[in-house]
């Protein structure tokens, strides 16, 4: 049952105004905020209510509205304040936790978040602390949440909270990667925005719609979106929203490999942000177009654009802390251009076959997207790295880089190297041939199966129940997914020093990283989680 629920299953609902009889532990009111009712000093309108808090002890107490954004303050009836809150519960609802002083009495004043917006309320006051809404159900609630408030703003007619609803209710499926029921909202919450002329909103769900269309792979119809959300930027004046919708129609172009246009579309959003002294994404645009030359085949181009991202990301880094910034937001701002710099560097050394210079920008790059904590970025790098190590092998260049993996990785990664080539040319026995050729990762063989290949593996280790035997199967089995990232599962045989079988499993790819969590290896898991989310995106 949802915390809506229960509450309504576990309290009277009554009927109630401000300076009525105090409200009673364990009672669920009712009431109407009006617009024209005593504003809050810094918020909305407001109404008070007495409680009846006899004996000392926590109690909690909650203000729920479909209507509006609720705010919550408690305090004792000597206006000193116990507990105030505009976020505790569910979405728009608050809650207040305070210990009450038998000796005091209290009162709590309910309060819109904004200004002149009222609406339907329930004040409820609860014993104890209200248990949280499970994180698994949490989700769906708001959800369900969202959905039924923006029905009561439209059968009142209120179409500008109909659509800030329906936009949250779109973020919510978005935060759940469910982009086709984000996109129907965004959209819905887009013809509401559309009717009553509502800009601001507008160009929130042209960004939200073209954002849906990007990320389920639809660069076209994204660019769509794009261009209209730079439109009405444009119509209304607003520079700003201009630079950062024409940054995105030109990543649409892009994708779309329609260089020209991307060059055009990042060199006109550039300007804007020059215009506007946006300098972390002046840099990051000269990145792009840094890019955008690279795929053009225009070398030194590509070279001037990145040196004046690189340019750029030195300025963020060096400018002024203004007063009550912090001054790592400076650090922040200037790692993305930095990383894509490194990334736009190493692209550049390794088209010239400059492959241990491309091997350090890359390495570069890992590092700053570590600091970002971006995964996705993290795993784009260390692929970089790998087609690196791939040149320098076969042009007899010796890496002598330190691996981001175990030490003994490097070994394990060259090994399985031969067999990848030959598997990946579907040569089944040749790619047979070279595994067994490899006894340092034991007994294996690849077969074709269908239209893919298959790989099993054999990996023969002495002591099969200790933790270091499970590490080393996750990154025995670690390293042939990376290797043979392309199949759809694979086979793990555990034997003991005598070769009899312990343990045999199958997993799916998209269940390798609980799996490699089962094996109690964190670094293998992390390293999986980071390859799944390369493929999957």
């Amino acid at each position: 049952m949802s915390a809506h629920g229960r509450l309504a299953a576990w309290f009277l609902v009554t009927a109630a105004a401000a300076a009525q009889a105090p409200l009673e532990v364990g009672e669920r009111t009712r009431g109407i905020l009006k617009a024209d009712d005593t504003p809050l000093t810094g918020h909305g309108p407001s109404q008070t209510f007495e409680i009846a808090v006899r004996m000392q002890g926590t109690f909690t107490v909650t203000l729920e509205s479909y209507d509006f954004d609720a705010f919550i303050r408690v305090e004792s009836t000597d206006g000193k304040l116990a507990r105030e809150d505009d976020n505790g519960l569910l979405e728009t609802n608050a809650r207040a936790v305070f210990i009450a002083n038998e000796k005091l009495k209290y009162r709590v004043v309910v309060a819109s978040a904004r200004e002149k917006v009222g609406g339907e309320f329930f004040v409820t006051l609860l014993p104890g602390e209200l248990e949280p809404t499970k994180p698994e159900k949490l989700l769906e609630e708001a959800l369900q949440f969202r959905s039924t408030a923006a029905d009561r703003a439209l059968a009142r007619q209120d179409k500008r909270a109909a659509a800030r609803h329906r936009y949250r209710e779109g973020s919510l499926h978005a935060s759940a990667s469910r982009w086709a029921k984000a996109r129907t909202q965004f959209e819905l919450a887009l013809g509401l925005a559309r009717e009553v002329v509502d800009r601001h909103r507008e160009g929130l769900c042209l960004a939200a719609v073209g954002a849906s269309y990007w990320y389920e792979g639809n660069k076209a119809k994204a660019r769509e979106a794009y261009l209209q959300w730079h439109a009405l930027a444009k119509q209304v004046g607003d520079k700003a929203a201009q630079a950062d919708s024409m940054r995105w129609v030109g990543a649409s172009s892009y994708e779309l490999a329609d260089y020209k246009k991307a060059l055009e579309q990042f060199t006109a959003a550039a300007s804007l942000a020059a215009e506007t002294k946006d300098l972390a994404l002046e840099g990051e645009l000269h990145a792009r177009i840094g890019f955008a030359h690279l795929r053009s085949g225009d070398t030194p181009l590509a070279r001037k654009a990145l040196d004046a991202a690189a340019a750029a990301a030195k300025r963020v880094r060096e400018a002024p802390v203004e007063q009550g910034e912090d001054p790592q937001d400076r650090m922040w701002r200037a790692l993305p251009i930095e990383e894509l710099v490194a990334e736009g560097m190493g692209e550049l050394h390794f088209s010239a076959k400059e492959f241990a210079s491309a091997r350090r920008e890359f390495q570069r790059q890992l590092t700053l997207a570590r600091q970002l904590q971006d995964t996705g970025r993290e795993a784009v790098a260390r692929a970089h790295v790998r087609a690196c190590d791939d040149a320098m092998e076969k042009s007899g260049e010796i890496s002598t880089e330190a691996s981001e993996a175990p030490a003994s990785a490097p070994k394990r990664a060259k090994l399985v190297r031969e067999p990848a080539r030959s598997a990946r040319a579907a040569d089944a026995e040749a790619a047979k041939k070279a595994v067994e050729r490899q006894s340092t990762i034991g007994d294996a063989t690849v077969v074709l199966a269908g239209d893919r290949l298959e790989l099993q593996v054999k990996i023969k280790i002495g002591r099969v129940n200790d933790s270091s035997t499970h590490a080393e199967l996750a990154r025995m089995s670690l390293l042939l997914l990376e290797t043979f990232l392309w199949l759809e599962e694979f086979d793990v045989r555990v034997h003991d020093a005598k070769g009899a079988l312990v343990s045999s499993s199958t997993v799916k790819l998209e269940k390798a990283m609980p799996y490699l969590e089962q094996l109690h290896d964190p670094f293998a898991a992390r390293r999986m989680a980071d390859w799944w989310n390369q493929i999957r995106d």
